[in-house]
């Protein structure tokens, strides 16, 4: 009996071959759908180039331009998706275009056939990820509700949540604190929050904000205070070879150590060093506490971090003290910052913190070249021969730097061996200021691949 058997099986004709899938099909069965699209379509009248992000948790983002009569115009927004078989049905959560709700549909086999192609879910690496978060300490600068702390947090956390490399990640957990100094309380002169790694909850990042256009207490009194220096106290050193900052440097310190959080947002009644020291005592396992910021926010994140590290240990009051133990770790990612201090500072924070600093600056980028003499000189000369500085750029320089001279102070960078981010120059901007202001701001994005995901100029205006 087996054996008629097996000569059935044998005998039997051979199975028909499954037909070869197609690559539609397969992403399709394989959901590899998911992930971040460059797409041109004529929709509605318009036409949209934009980038769409679908991931696999179930929520989605779009951002890129609408064509409006000859002009584009900018656009984000974002919600959840569903499948229906063939079909994405996009929920829209969040909007920057007028009368934008409900939600629309994509047919998945279009998506893969139509679109320029699957980039995948970026990877977003560290410096990225500091970027964005010193970039979006600027929320709401420009903005109709500047200067409310509950306004701002939430800003902060829609930022946190729209933009690309940090959705998802962080969680504000302190501030954010605002310095109103100078001649009114309706702009705010400084502005820093704290974030906590959901991915590690040991880590945090202090983000501090650069300067505020409109407030000029802060331009006059923390960006040009350069002309006098200040001793920084250093506890193992005679008084005649401490280190000195800028005075503006100086007075910005002194404003940020005395913020408390105000009511309605983490932290309420806290400093940042009563905060930072509830933390520590809080959990077993050493911190790792990061400083970043841009321009003034850059300058001001190296000597923050600097500044905390000096507090570290039990010598002295213990008031003052965040880590008696000396247990944390203090990182430091200044992005396109002027010197904060002289040589002795800059040698001082370099033995301290260098090893962990990662000092960001765009070779074409005007402010990191202030104010240390070797670097003022460069920027004379920065854009030759395309643009020329000017008569009037050179004669400030040149009289800044005879300034120096006469009151006998220098200027050095911190982690001034790090190697700069090159530039290149913007063709669009052909008059030396529009130039300069598109390297420390659009340059910095684009250098480091984050045009498409960080819209500078909304971040400014946010209102609501």
């Amino acid at each position: 009996m087996q054996d008629v058997l097996d000569t059935a099986v044998l005998d039997a004709p051979p199975a028909k071959a499954a037909p070869a899938q197609t690559i539609t099909e397969r992403m399709l069965e394989e959901f590899s759908f998911v992930g971040r699209w460059k797409r041109k379509e004529f929709k509605d009248g318009l036409l949209w180039d934009s980038w769409l992000t679908l991931r696999p948790d179930g929520t989605w983002a779009q951002n890129g331009t609408i064509q409006v009569a000859t002009k584009p115009q900018n656009f984000r927004r974002d919600g959840t998706w569903t499948r229906e078989e063939g079909t994405l049905v996009c929920a829209i959560g969040k909007s920057t275009l007028p009368d934008s709700s409900g939600s629309f549909t994509i047919d998945i086999a279009a998506l893969i056939g139509d679109s320029e192609g699957l980039v995948g879910l970026p990877d977003f690496s560290w410096r990225q990820e500091m970027v964005t978060l010193a970039y979006i300490a600027y929320a709401g600068t420009l903005g109709e509700k500047g200067g409310q702390p509950t306004v701002l947090l939430e800003l902060i956390n829609r930022f946190l949540e729209e933009l690309e490399p940090v959705n998802g990640k962080w969680d504000v957990v302190w501030g954010p604190g605002l310095v109103n100094a100078g001649f009114t309380n309706l702009v705010d002169t400084n502005v820093f929050y704290v974030v906590r790694d959901r991915r590690d909850p040991t880590r945090y990042v202090i983000a501090i904000r650069g300067t505020n256009p409109l407030s000029i207490y802060s331009i006059l009194n923390q960006v040009s205070a350069v002309n006098e220096q200040e001793l920084w106290p250093v506890e193992d050193l005679p008084r005649r070879k401490w280190p000195r900052v800028s005075e503006g440097v100086a007075n910005t310190l002194k404003h940020l150590k005395r913020v408390r959080a105000q009511k309605g947002v983490p932290g309420t009644g806290l400093t940042l060093v009563d905060f930072l020291k509830q933390e520590v005592a809080a959990c077993q396992s050493p911190l790792a506490i990061h400083t970043t910021g841009h321009s003034l926010g850059g300058t001001m994140s190296a000597t923050v971090a600097m500044w905390l590290r000096e507090l570290q240990g039990c010598e002295g009051s213990l008031s003052t003290r965040w880590d008696p133990k000396a247990r944390c770790t203090i990182h430091s990612t200044p992005i396109a910052g002027f010197s904060p201090g002289d040589k002795r500072f800059a040698q001082h924070f370099d033995s301290a913190i260098g090893g962990t600093c990662d000092r960001l600056y765009n070779s074409l980028d005007v402010v990191p070249h202030t104010y240390a003499a070797e670097d003022m000189n460069y920027a004379k000369s920065i854009y030759e021969p395309m643009i020329d500085a000017g008569f009037a750029f050179k004669a400030a320089i040149d009289m800044m730097e005879l300034q120096f001279t006469l009151s006998n102070i220098n200027y050095r960078q911190v982690r001034d061996d790090t190697s700069a981010l090159e530039g290149t120059l913007e063709p669009s901007q052909r008059e030396f200021m529009a130039q300069m202001l598109w390297q420390h701001i659009e340059g910095y994005l684009k250098i480091l691949g984050l045009s498409d995901f960080i819209n500078a100029e909304e971040i400014l205006t946010a209102s609501d």
